[in-house]
């Protein structure tokens, strides 16, 4: 409780909804996209690129294009996979 008498609400922690992901295997790599819904939140999709497990913090993509989200993650992969 604060000091004008509001309580404290908890934090609410949305997690992102996961709607597609695509794995390869390239190279002795493992290269994964994953599309996330995040429209309830921000009104986004977004695109994250992942080798080996492990997350390209630079190779993300945000839109508002479910289409969009859809075709840059194709183009992620085929460029990671260079």
């Amino acid at each position: 409780v604060s000091a004008n008498g509001n309580v404290a609400q908890p934090y609410r922690r949305y997690t992102m909804k996961k709607i597609a992901e695509t794995t390869v295997n390239v190279s002795n790599r493992v290269l994964t996209v994953k599309i996330y819904d995040n429209r309830r939140e921000w009104n986004e999709y977004v695109v994250r690129l992942f080798c080996n497990g492990t997350e390209n913090k630079d190779a993300s993509h945000h839109t508002d294009d479910r289409d969009d989200a859809f075709s840059t993650s194709i183009s992620m992969l085929r460029f990671a996979a260079l």
